[in-house]
């Protein structure tokens, strides 16, 4: 009975040694995994990636088709106490993330790159911080991760985050995809709502279809996503916006939930540090609403 409890004991404290603040030994084997171009990368996040980087970062999504590589390329942990319940995951998203991730999922899917994404991601010059705060049941052993919203701080002082982006097919590049089914689902009350979109705008004079597509264009909507919306020709909807474009460069609005921030304030010099505040809890023994606050580098980041 009493090798037992140490034993247990032994395993309790190697778990938390693990999970709080240092990576476990699972962890360690994905990390070896990491090329070592982006395992020992010190100088920073690219603002203007070359060629040659984005031909790392496309050979990294790619190589990471089947594990999690790509994941901790762009990942690290707070440092914690080995008396923390739980741990504390920072993903940095890069554009050449961005590109990699996009890499990975063409990849799983046996597609080829879209070429233009990758052009679009290059030029981006935004990054997305997320966090997750990981708690271990020591019942069942399971994981449960909440995301936490976060501040910026450089030598104490507040970085403030973008507030809009160029959208990429209307969409925002960093929003957490969707799983097939709830994709399905979308795209089910998305034909619906254009038919209905559609049938609004079969009568309306030039001065209100220029309103709609302003609306759409300040929405991020590519001209393609507005002739399906409309029923309007791209032609129509050239001359409608007065652009020869190829396609309408719209803006997604961002809020400061999303936690994305312009490259340039990343690579600055200072002390960064991220904070964020745990939920209000009901209870008399543990106390929320609780401030945690921690040193960050971007310094390993590509």
């Amino acid at each position: 009975m009493k090798y037992s409890f140490l034993i247990a004991a032994l395993t309790t404290a190697l778990l938390a040694a693990g999970c709080a603040g240092g990576y476990s030994i699972r962890e360690h084997a994905i990390r070896s995994k990491i090329p070592q171009e982006f395992r020992n990368y010190t100088n920073g996040i690219i603002a203007n990636p070359t060629d040659a980087d984005v031909r790392q970062a496309i050979a990294l999504g790619k190589a990471s088709k089947d594990n999690d590589a790509l994941q901790y390329a762009y990942l690290t942990k707070a440092p914690r106490s080995l008396f923390n319940q739980d741990s504390i995951y920072i993903q940095v998203a890069t554009p050449l993330q961005l590109i990699a991730n996009h890499a990975r999922e063409q990849t799983r899917d046996y597609r080829k790159l879209n070429d233009n994404f990758v052009q679009y991601a290059r030029k981006l010059s935004a990054v997305r911080i997320s966090i997750s705060q990981q708690f271990i049941s020591t019942i069942t052993w399971d994981a449960y991760g909440f995301q936490r919203q976060i501040i910026l701080l450089r030598d104490g002082v507040r970085v403030e985050p973008l507030l809009e982006i160029p959208g990429w097919a209307g969409k925002n590049p960093f929003a957490d995809k969707p799983s097939k089914e709830m994709q399905a689902t979308f795209a089910s009350i998305d034909q619906t709502m254009k038919q209905i979109s559609k049938g609004w705008t079969a009568n309306m004079t030039k001065e209100q279809k220029e309103q709609v597509l302003r609306s759409y264009r300040a929405m991020g909507l590519s001209e393609d996503q507005m002739a399906a919306y409309t029923g309007f020709s791209r032609d129509e909807i050239q001359e409608i916006l007065n652009t020869q474009s190829n396609a309408v460069d719209g803006k997604i609005s961002l809020s400061e939930f999303d936690a994305v921030f312009p490259i340039d304030e990343l690579t600055k010099p200072g002390n960064y540090e991220l904070v964020f505040r745990t939920p209000q809890i009901a209870s008399l023994y543990a106390r929320g609403d609780k401030e945690v606050r921690f040193p960050i580098s971007f310094a390993g980041f590509r």
